[in-house]
């Protein structure tokens, strides 16, 4: 009897079995995580990002609305706002096939809030207790 785990497994093969383990992560990919399983987004790592996109854009910074691919390193490569026209020069021409603008929200209908998640905020997936044992640093 090898155990219950190994029960299932053909015998007589003479290589030992192993599961690969998946990679450590590191703190950036733990907070990513974090942020997207608790409900709260993913965030951007390098919010200058790809440098080829439109001046205008770089210029103006990132938008609600924007719409691209947050690429491996963690920058977002912008593609189009869905609020600007086709022809507005922060596409630089680039919108999809029969692309239709949304309307855009209303100043009153968007909240900024800075500092949303303060320093030493512990950030975890519903289902999580988190205990301090001691206070938090000063």
């Amino acid at each position: 009897m090898l155990g219950p785990y190994r029960d299932s497994i053909p015998q007589g093969n003479g290589f030992p079995i192993f599961n690969l383990v998946s990679p450590a992560f590191g703190s950036a990919e733990s907070y990513s995580r974090s942020l997207l399983s608790s409900g709260n987004g993913y965030p951007i790592f390098d919010v200058i990002g790809d440098w080829k996109r439109s001046s205008l854009h770089i210029t103006r910074g990132p938008s609600i609305g924007d719409v691209g691919v947050l690429c491996h390193e963690g920058n977002f490569i912008f593609a189009f706002n869905i609020f600007a026209p086709p022809n507005d020069p922060l596409h630089a021409n680039e919108t999809p096939p029969n692309f239709q603008p949304m309307e855009a929200p209303e100043q009153s209908e968007v909240t900024k809030q800075s500092d949303y998640f303060p320093a030493g905020t512990v950030i975890a997936s519903k289902g999580i207790t988190v205990n301090h044992i001691s206070g938090p640093s000063q």
